[in-house]
């Protein structure tokens, strides 16, 4: 690290043994004059009309153009700057990321492919981002919440491309081309410093104190405020306070290690844990699409005991999980190797059961999935229609593989379930399955027997149109050896009476035209007597008709 502390008025970015002022005014490039400058090759450099020369010499009251001393401050204003229009180029935008050109008044979302100019204020929300690719080579990354103004950057050949930045909240980060140009000059500027590079990759970030933190990752950075200018070395940063010099550089935080790398798909909810890092009070972390980081879908910054929880919107395919660590003062370093994660869409969870077409008589059902939701929760819904309009269960807190139903109405339903994860998101339904709910007929009422000679006639109350009556006849009051069983279309029957003697006992149930069938009555009894004694009983009448005509 190095400290150089500058005259009052001169505000000082430096670069390899040349300074490049930062002038109050934003519309001014102030060069600090080296040996061997003159007026004119300074003017050469910066491609200004030799037209104007004068009158940047009345700009700096210099009595003699051709007399400048090193150290000496000579102005140039950004309007006489020769070159072209250093154009960017937007080739990563996420979430809430806009633009205000410099004559417009309304905000406009940026698009890849969309050209930044000179004067254009950039901004992005809690989660955007946006990535800046500058023809000369140089790129600007705005991190979620960030808010800055491209002031100038123009391309002056292909050695030397100045650019000016100001950031009026959150955090960018500046990849600088390594040029040999004397002229190149890449400034970051915010209301309490100035951080300006070349070569290099570096962070700045405003807070909402207006404290300025510069972190240097690759190269080094020159950070000046209140005449102070301190070099902050690679894997070094500083923070500056509004109204105060630049705190002496100090060594970044290492990043943490991802524990439990996982080496299956996961499904949102993503939970990360991480390794203990001293220096560190805090970890931030990113999703991102790309392993460089360039487009973060998601952050998150956690204590380093804590998770890191993404339950954002994630789309299936492969992300790369980077963490940082931050120091008690807010200094943040260099971010981890990345990790890829592969992130899947469940697939739709059939249920097991119930099947297509099937019928049940109870008033509920129990629908089952093969295991609990991976996700969390399954989302089923049953309805009386097939466009799912009118729903009887919709219920999207479902976390375990088995759900008891409501009571159901007799009719058709159609059933359909999907996964649900993340902050609300499903998978795909199911494809919809039709069952059917029957309600079961009332028990028939049965008679007493009426035996007749040979025939033993039972009837039952008659339980609508369509019903066919199943009875039964048997000896044991379990109904396991049935003697006889018999539909008949009309709620009565007749039996042939059994030969051997005992007691037999009867029902009945009535079967719905569906096939479901309603309970059996009550049992009716009846004797048969033995057989010798019966068959006697049976000749008497016979044997006294035979006695009359005989006499």
């Amino acid at each position: 690290m190095k400290t150089i502390r500058l005259p009052a008025a001169a505000a000082a970015l430096w670069f390899f043994g040349t300074a490049v002022l930062a002038a109050q005014d934003a519309g001014l490039v102030a060069i600090t004059v080296v040996k061997g400058d003159t007026l004119n090759n300074i003017c050469r450099a910066y491609l200004v009309e030799r037209a104007v020369w004068p009158k940047i010499a009345v700009l700096n009251r210099l009595a003699n153009p051709n007399l400048i001393f090193p150290g000496q401050k000579i102005d140039i204003p950004l309007e006489y700057i020769g070159g072209f229009e250093d154009e960017g180029t937007v080739t990563i935008a996420v979430g809430e990321a806009v633009r205000r050109a410099k004559k417009d008044k309304e905000w406009t979302p940026l698009r890849p492919g969309d050209v930044v100019h000179s004067g254009d204020e950039l901004k992005t929300g809690g989660d955007g981002g946006l990535f800046i690719s500058f023809a000369g080579g140089n790129t600007l990354q705005l991190m979620p919440e960030a808010r800055l103004t491209v002031l100038v950057t123009k391309k002056i050949d292909d050695l030397n491309i100045f650019q000016r930045i100001l950031l009026g909240a959150g955090k960018a980060v500046a990849r600088i081309k390594d040029v040999t140009g004397r002229s190149s000059r890449f400034e970051v500027k915010t209301p309490s410093a100035v951080a300006a590079a070349r070569g290099t990759v570096f962070r700045v970030g405003l807070d909402e104190t207006e404290t300025t933190r510069a972190e240097t990752l690759q190269g080094q950075i020159g950070v000046e405020a209140q005449a102070v200018l301190e070099i902050v070395g690679e894997g070094e940063g500083t923070i500056v306070h509004k109204d105060q010099a630049p705190q002496k550089p100090r060594k970044l935080p290492p990043p943490p290690a991802v524990l439990d790398i996982p080496a299956e798909e996961q499904f949102p909810p993503l939970r990360f844990r991480f390794s203990k890092v001293e220096e560190a009070a805090g970890y931030r972390v990113f999703l991102a699409r790309d392993a460089e980081g360039r487009e973060i879908i998601l952050q998150a910054a956690v204590r380093p005991e804590d998770a890191a929880v993404f339950d954002g919107l994630l789309h299936e395919g492969t992300y790369y999980l980077i963490a940082q660590s931050i120091d008690a003062d807010g200094l943040e370093g260099p971010g981890s190797a990345p990790v890829p994660v592969r992130v899947g869409i469940p697939l739709p969870p059939e249920p097991s059961s119930p099947v297509e077409g099937a019928m049940f008589t109870a008033t509920f059902i129990d629908v089952v999935w093969p295991e609990p939701p991976r996700t969390g929760r399954y989302h089923l819904q049953i309805a009386e229609d097939e466009d799912f309009n009118r729903l009887v269960v919709d219920r999207t807190d479902l976390a375990a593989a088995v759900f008891r139903t409501p009571a159901l109405s007799p009719g058709f339903y159609r059933l359909r379930a999907s996964a649900v994860y993340g902050q609300g998101r499903e998978s795909a339904f199911t494809a919809p399955r039709r069952f059917q709910i029957i309600a079961l007929p009332d028990a028939p009422l049965l008679s007493e027997p009426d035996i007749d000679g040979r025939r033993v006639f039972f009837t039952c109350t008659n339980r609508g149109p369509g019903i066919v009556y199943r009875f039964q006849l048997a000896r044991d009051d379990r109904f396991l050896g049935l003697v006889e069983e018999r539909l008949s279309p009309d709620p009565e029957i007749a039996f042939l009476k059994p030969d051997e003697a005992g007691l037999y006992r009867a029902r009945v149930a009535a079967v719905a035209p569906s096939g479901v069938e309603s309970p059996f009555s009550a049992v009716r009894t009846f004797r048969v007597l033995k057989g010798g004694v019966f068959r006697f009983l049976c000749l008497i009448p016979a044997i006294a008709l035979l006695l009359v005509l005989l006499i």
